[in-house]
């Protein structure tokens, strides 16, 4: 059920609208001026219908309608006016506002206008959720392709995202953003899909313009998972795993406890991962050599707390199946 905000300042007013839109069976949110319509409109959890008196201390509905109409989600908003003009008609849409419920109030024409709200809101949602789950599918179709592209047959991502959730519950993060990370973690790579062909199985040692590329991957990752301000957690992992502890050939110039904590649990995951699975250009590294890289890395290019983690409970890891 869609919940709505009632913004009143009158009274008697505002406990009647309250009493009909509850006795619609809507969740409902009451307030008596525009500051605090403004707080509820722009919360984690807004109504997404509101009812706004137009004449309201602190803040007026016109003014709740210009700092909210940009919002996402999409509010429905209808203004509560005993205007009729049609510059307050044309100065009310032009804030913003969706429709206008006259005083007195008429109970139906009121109802109606939550009714269409409703249905707009119902319909942005689903073609949000239909886009996102188009991008999803593109996201994971540049994975893939990814992949392919590096001659790693035993999914390597697959494996980063494992290792991931490992350290990051062996670190005792939330256990919602140790969830988050092991998603998030199968697109640190996503970038490698504007590196041409030719350069990924190159032999041969690359030169300084084809290694400038390579390097862009960051870059490339953080804007093709810009799209979605869902995969912020992947964006952050994307840009910034290749970050070095001690600053030194940082793709973007930031070291230590600065570089953020999911990058630094990736950046070891897919290190190791990369490392074990075979390439065009050399067979793979074995556990040992894998794990021994790693922690001469220590405090270099990667944290060595977390480094020293991994290679703690390296042997969980040894079986896993990179060809």
């Amino acid at each position: 059920m869609v919940k709505v905000l009632v913004a009143e300042d009158d009274l008697i007013t505002r406990l009647i609208l309250e009493e009909m839109v509850r006795g619609w069976g809507y969740d409902i949110v009451v307030c008596e001026n525009g500051l605090d319509a403004v707080g509820i409109l722009t919360s984690d959890d807004p109504p997404r219908v509101a009812v706004l008196d137009w004449n309201m201390p602190r803040m007026s509905g016109v003014d709740v309608c210009r700092a909210v109409r940009e919002r996402k989600p999409f509010i429905y908003l209808i203004l509560l006016t005993l205007r009729s003009t049609e510059d307050d008609y044309l100065k009310g849409l032009d804030s913003g506002a969706h429709c206008f419920q006259s005083k007195p109030i008429s109970p139906a024409v009121l109802k109606r206008h939550i009714e269409v709200g409703c249905r707009l809101v119902e319909t942005e949602d689903q073609l949000n959720m239909q886009g996102t789950c188009a991008l999803d599918s593109f996201y994971k179709k540049i994975i893939t392709t990814v992949e392919s592209r590096k001659n790693l047959s035993g999914g390597m991502f697959k494996h980063v995202a494992e290792i991931s959730f490992f350290l990051a519950n062996a670190l005792k993060l939330d256990s919602l953003f140790a969830l988050n990370i092991q998603k998030a973690s199968i697109y640190n790579e996503i970038g490698m899909i504007s590196v041409p062909e030719h350069i990924l199985m190159k032999k041969d040692e690359l030169t300084e313009f084809e290694r400038n590329i390579i390097k862009n991957h960051t870059n490339s990752g953080e804007d093709l998972l810009s799209m979605n301000p869902e995969y912020s957690t992947a964006l952050s992992i994307a840009k910034y795993h290749h970050e070095s502890w001690n600053g030194e050939l940082s793709h973007h110039g930031l070291s230590g406890t600065d570089i953020p904590v999911e990058a630094r649990i990736v950046s070891i995951a897919s290190v190791y991962c990369a490392m074990r699975s075979k390439r065009y250009y050399r067979d793979a590294f074995s556990h040992e050599n894998a794990v021994s890289y790693i922690k001469s890395q220590s405090g270099l290019k990667f944290d060595p707390l977390i480094a020293d983690v991994f290679c703690d409970n390296s042997e969980q890891f040894k079986n896993l199946l990179l060809s």
